[in-house]
C-alpha cells in the first residue's frame, strides 16, 4: 500500500470502531468470518449426541443427557469398554458427566426437528455467536468512557473479541455449542448487574441471577461469569464494601443450588487426567492448575495459543510455564500504568485472571476462552488506543516505552491482522477432523462389509481414532454398532509377539500410556500394576512389566478365538493410515512401525 493509504485506511477504520452501532456490523464480521463452518456437517462427539437424541445409544441413557460421557455406574463403563469407544485401560472409577440441561434440550429439539440437515445447527451456532459478540460488545461501550480510553476503545475490543480464533470451535462445532450458550447467558448476567449496581435498575438482580442460572443449565464454564461479578464489586461498584458483599448474595444462592443439584445427582469428573474435579480431586487440581493457568493467560492475551501445552512433554510443559511467566511479566509491566488509573482495566484484569482459574480443571485449549477474552481483548483494546493514540498519561520514560511498543506491535498482528484468517481456520476444524478421520481409514474395509465384524486396531496414534472413526458413526446410521478394540495407543513402532493361537504380546519402544489423550480416561493418579488384568468381554490384558516412568512397558493380550476367526478385522496404523495387516503365526514376531 501507499504511503499515504495506510494512515487514512486506519482512520477510517477508527471512525468507524466509534460509532454507537460498530457492535452490529462487528457482529456480522464474526458471523461471516466462521459461516463455512455451515458445510461441517455433523463431527466426532456430534455423532453420540445424534445417537442419544434419537434412541440409539447402547447406554440407554436419557435423550436430555447428552454429556453424561461416562456416568460412573459400573454397567455403563462396561459398555464404553466392550464397545470399543474406551480402550481397555480405562480406568474403573472414571466419571465424565457434565449437567447441561438447556444445551441437551436444545440438541434434541434439533436433531427432533432436522436431523437430516446439521446445516441448520450450524446456522443456530453463528445466531447464538452473532448475540455473543453484541453483548460483549454492549458491555465495551458501557464500559468505555470517561477518559483515559479513546472513543473507539469499545468498538476495537468488540472487533478482537468476534474474530479471535480460539472462538471458531465453539460455534464450528455444534456439540461444543454449549460454551457460547453459556457466555450468552453469563455476559447478559454481567450487563444486568452492572446495570443494577451503576444505574439503579430495579429489576437487575433478578435479570443477572435468572441469567446466571441459564448460563450454568448450559455449562460448566458459566462459573467464569461469577469471576466478572466479583470484579465488578472490586474495581467498579462505589458503595460501601458490606453492600457490595450483600449484592452478591443472589448469585451465591444460584451457585449453591447448582452445586446441590449438581452433586446429588452424581455428575462430575473422577479419574480422568484431563478433566479434574476441584472439590473431589484438590491435591491433583491444584498440582495442574499452575501451568494451566499460565497456558490459558498466554493464550488469551498473546501468543501461541494454549493448546500447544497438550503436544509438549513433562520437560516441554514446564520450559512452557517458564517462557509464559516472562511474557506475562512483560505483559503486566506494560499494563501497570493503565491498570492504576482505570477502574474499567482493572475490572477487566481481575476478571480474566478470575475466570481462568475454573478453567483449569480441564486441558488448556483457546476454544475455552470465551469468557476470559471477555476482560483480556478489553484490556488490550485500553492499551492499543492509548498506544495509538499517544494518550499523553502513557509514562514517558524509555523503559516503558520500548517494552510497550514491542508488545503493542505483537498484539495488533496477533489479536487484529492475523486473528481473521485464523477464526475462519478454527471454525473449520470439525469438518478437518471429518477429513482426518476419512483419511486414516482409508484403507479399511468398507461398513457394510465390517458388518458384525470386531475391527481391532493393533496401534494406534489415540483410540480416540478408533471410537469416532469406527464407532460413532456408525451409531448415528446403524442402531446395531460394530464393535471396536485399540491394543497400543502411540506413533512409536510396536513389537509384536505372538506366542500362542489365542495371544498377543505387545511392547510399544516408548510404552503405553504415553499419548496425551489417555488421560482422558485415566489420570496420573491412577497408575497401572504388574500382573493387574482387565477382561474386556472376549479379551483378557495383563500387564506384565512396567517402564522406568511406571506406565505399561509389555502388555499380554488373550482372545476367547483363535486370532485368525473371521469375526476379527486387524489393523495397523502404518505411516499416516490404518491398513489391514496379517499378524505373524504362533511362535513368531513382528514389528510395526507406526506413525510419521
Amino acid at each position: 500500500m501507499g504511503g499515504s493509504a495506510n494512515p487514512l485506511s486506519f482512520a477510517r477504520a477508527r471512525t468507524l470502531l466509534a460509532r454507537p452501532d460498530a457492535g452490529r456490523w462487528v457482529a456480522l464480521v464474526g458471523s461471516v468470518i466462521v459461516a463455512p463452518s455451515l458445510a461441517t456437517g455433523l463431527a466426532v462427539d456430534d455423532w453420540l449426541h445424534f445417537a442419544r437424541a434419537t434412541g440409539r445409544d447402547p447406554f440407554h441413557a436419557s435423550r436430555f443427557e447428552l454429556f453424561e460421557f461416562v456416568s460412573g455406574r459400573a454397567g455403563d463403563l462396561r459398555i464404553l469398554v466392550e464397545t470399543g469407544i474406551g480402550p481397555w485401560f480405562t480406568f474403573p472409577g472414571l466419571r465424565l458427566s457434565f449437567l447441561r440441561p438447556l444445551s441437551s434440550a436444545l440438541h434434541v429439539l434439533e436433531y427432533g426437528l432436522w436431523p437430516s440437515a446439521p446445516w441448520a445447527m450450524h446456522a443456530v451456532s453463528i445466531a447464538l455467536y452473532a448475540a455473543l459478540v453484541l453483548l460483549a460488545a454492549r458491555l465495551y461501550r458501557r464500559l468505555e468512557g470517561p477518559a483515559p480510553t479513546a472513543p473507539w476503545t469499545a468498538g476495537l475490543a468488540a472487533l478482537m473479541y468476534a474474530v479471535a480464533p480460539g472462538h471458531g470451535i465453539p460455534v464450528g462445532w455444534i456439540a461444543n455449542r454449549n460454551a457460547v450458550l453459556a457466555a450468552v447467558f453469563g455476559v447478559g448476567a454481567i450487563l444486568a448487574h452492572d446495570r443494577w449496581r451503576r444505574d439503579g435498575w430495579r429489576p437487575g438482580p433478578w435479570v443477572a441471577a435468572s441469567s446466571l442460572a441459564l448460563a450454568l443449565a448450559s455449562g460448566e464454564s458459566a462459573i467464569a461469569t461469577v469471576a466478572y461479578l466479583v470484579a465488578h464489586a472490586v474495581a467498579l461498584d462505589e458503595a460501601p464494601a458490606r453492600r457490595r458483599a450483600l449484592a452478591l448474595a443472589p448469585y451465591a444462592g444460584v451457585i449453591a443450588a447448582w452445586q446441590l443439584a449438581y452433586r446429588g445427582l452424581g455428575y462430575g469428573a473422577t479419574g480422568s487426567g484431563l478433566y479434574l474435579d476441584p472439590l473431589r480431586e484438590p491435591v491433583v487440581f491444584a498440582s495442574e492448575a499452575g501451568q494451566r493457568l499460565v497456558a490459558l493467560i498466554v493464550g488469551s492475551v498473546a501468543t501461541p495459543p494454549s493448546d500447544v501445552v497438550s503436544f509438549l512433554s513433562s520437560s516441554g510443559v514446564r520450559a512452557f510455564t517458564a517462557l509464559g511467566l516472562v511474557v506475562l511479566a512483560w505483559v503486566g509491566w506494560v499494563l501497570r500504568p493503565l491498570i492504576q488509573r482505570d477502574r474499567a482495566a482493572r475490572f477487566f484484569a481481575v476478571g480474566a485472571v478470575l475466570a481462568a482459574v475454573p478453567i483449569c480443571a480441564t486441558f488448556p485449549s483457546n476454544r475455552l476462552l470465551l469468557f476470559v477474552d471477555l476482560g483480556a481483548l478489553g484490556l488490550v483494546a485500553r492499551l492499543l488506543t492509548a498506544l495509538s493514540d499517544r494518550a499523553p498519561w502513557l509514562p514517558a520514560a524509555a523503559s516503558w516505552q520500548r517494552p510497550a511498543r514491542a508488545l503493542g506491535a505483537l498484539l495488533w498482528v496477533v489479536h487484529v491482522a492475523a486473528a481473521p484468517p485464523l477464526l475462519a481456520i478454527s471454525a473449520c476444524v470439525p469438518r478437518l477432523a471429518n477429513a482426518l478421520l476419512a483419511h486414516v481409514g482409508r484403507h479399511v474395509a468398507s461398513p457394510e462389509s465390517l458388518a458384525g465384524r470386531t475391527v481391532v486396531a493393533v496401534n494406534s496414534p489415540s483410540f480416540l481414532l478408533n471410537a469416532y472413526g469406527f464407532m460413532l458413526p456408525r451409531w448415528g446410521r446403524d442402531a446395531a454398532a460394530r464393535l471396536g478394540r485399540t491394543l497400543a495407543t502411540g506413533s512409536d513402532p510396536v513389537h509384536v509377539h505372538r506366542p500362542d493361537r489365542f495371544t498377543l504380546v505387545i511392547r510399544p519402544e516408548l510404552g503405553f500410556l504415553r499419548e496425551a489423550t489417555t488421560l482422558l480416561v485415566r489420570g496420573p493418579a491412577h497408575p497401572m500394576r504388574v500382573g493387574e488384568t482387565v477382561d474386556v468381554g472376549g479379551m483378557t490384558a495383563e500387564v506384565l512389566e512396567l517402564n522406568a516412568e511406571g506406565r505399561p512397558a509389555e502388555v499380554r493380550f488373550r482372545f476367547e478365538r483363535p486370532l485368525e476367526d473371521p469375526s476379527f478385522y486387524w489393523v495397523g496404523f502404518v505411516g499416516t493410515a490404518f491398513e489391514e495387516i496379517r499378524l505373524p503365526e504362533p511362535g513368531e514376531s513382528m514389528v510395526i512401525a507406526g506413525g510419521p
